[in-house]
């Protein structure tokens, strides 16, 4: 799950957020987030250890953000 918050630090909740993952063996899925108490979530397969590659692409009205971090399943 992911949150996103607007300059006064309030959160941003009427939006659509998608995610690119890329898993330890290279494998990809997409997925469209779905709002859930003040975040956005989808269901994603964690199964293989390793590494994972998050990438996520919000948009808030005329607004596009971009963001990519890593997750590591031990």
């Amino acid at each position: 799950m992911v949150s996103f918050k607007g300059p006064e630090g309030t959160d941003l909740e009427q939006g659509k957020v998608g995610f690119l993952v890329t898993g330890p063996d290279g494998s990809k899925q997409k997925g469209m987030a779905m709002g859930m108490k003040n975040a956005y979530g989808a269901d994603m397969d964690f199964s293989q250890k390793g590494i994972y590659t998050i990438k996520t692409k919000a948009v808030f009205g005329d607004k596009k953000l971009f963001d990519q971090f890593n997750y590591e399943v031990k």
